[in-house]
């Protein structure tokens, strides 16, 4: 795979011209906007997803496609399930006696309409992972998706902190008694965990 060009991301130098117009566009009627759908994938992805790219010193013959897999909490699995169909792509992998189910997106056209969808959307270290995706991609088939970077928004301004907080976030509510002045009173804890790592799986 060929080095980011610094200016244009992942776009061939050669394609440079035809940039702006050659951008494929992903949509579904079943999902009601993709500037809602996308920074929540950017999200579920970036807090428990892997997107695996080919390794270019590898020497086998056999080329590998990009591909995409998320993790969900066996209790999770009607959301894994529900987003497959929504968005017409991957099926979902039981694991059931691990605990979790995996959302598998290997198909060409589906894996990059998962890219196009996060593309921009991204706010981790593993945005890494993405790009160099594209640029396999923009490599093997000559196309020219544009390495988009970090999303520097505010976390309130679309629903990435939503897939994130699906992966790797938790509510908890902690009742409890407290005593004071002979009296008994009960006090409720309302707690919402986020685990950051510092390492990301890219």
């Amino acid at each position: 795979v060929s080095k980011c060009e610094n200016s244009y991301g992942c776009v061939p130098k050669k394609n440079r011209s035809i940039y702006h117009h050659s951008i494929r566009k992903y949509s579904t009627s079943k999902v009601s906007s993709n500037y809602s759908v996308g920074p929540y994938l950017a999200g579920l992805i970036e807090g428990d997803g892997y997107i695996g790219v080919q390794n270019p010193d590898s020497k086998t013959n056999v080329i590998y496609r990009p591909k995409i897999l998320i993790a969900f909490n066996i209790n999770d699995k009607p959301l894994a399930e529900k987003l497959s169909a929504e968005l017409e792509v991957g099926k979902v992998i039981n694991r059931e006696k691990a605990g979790h189910v995996i959302l598998q997106i290997l198909a060409k056209e589906e894996v990059l309409k998962i890219i196009h969808l996060i593309n921009g959307y991204m706010r981790t270290p593993k945005i890494e992972a993405l790009h160099r995706a594209i640029c396999w991609i923009n490599e093997k088939d000559s196309t020219t998706i544009p390495c988009l970077g970090l999303d520097l928004s505010s976390l309130d301004s679309n629903s990435w902190l939503a897939g994130f907080t699906d992966a790797d976030g938790n509510f908890a509510i902690t009742v409890y008694d407290r005593k004071k002045k002979l009296k008994i009173i009960k006090l409720k804890e309302y707690v919402f965990f986020l685990r950051c790592t510092p390492n990301f799986l890219i």
